[in-house]
């Protein structure tokens, strides 16, 4: 998680990042909540807290695609 929000800042800045992720701890993968993940993200990266969106599968975000004109955005 840190290296690949490292990476995202350093190329497109911490205004310019914004997250979707779950709150999902069910896994080994995944042992941090929604609000843990934020608090991490916005403390180490200075990303803002409201560029996160909790949403209910990573690879499929419906709740963030929703908002958006696919065939414009």
């Amino acid at each position: 998680m840190y290296m690949k929000l490292h990476a995202l800042v350093s190329k497109f800045g911490k205004d310019n990042v914004y997250i979707g992720t779950s709150n999902d701890t069910s896994g080994p993968k995944s042992p941090f909540t929604f609000n843990e993940k934020k608090k991490i993200a916005t403390t180490m990266f200075g990303i803002p807290q409201s560029h996160f969106v909790n949403i209910k599968n990573p690879y499929k975000p419906v709740e963030i695609l929703k908002s958006f004109d696919g065939k414009t955005t």
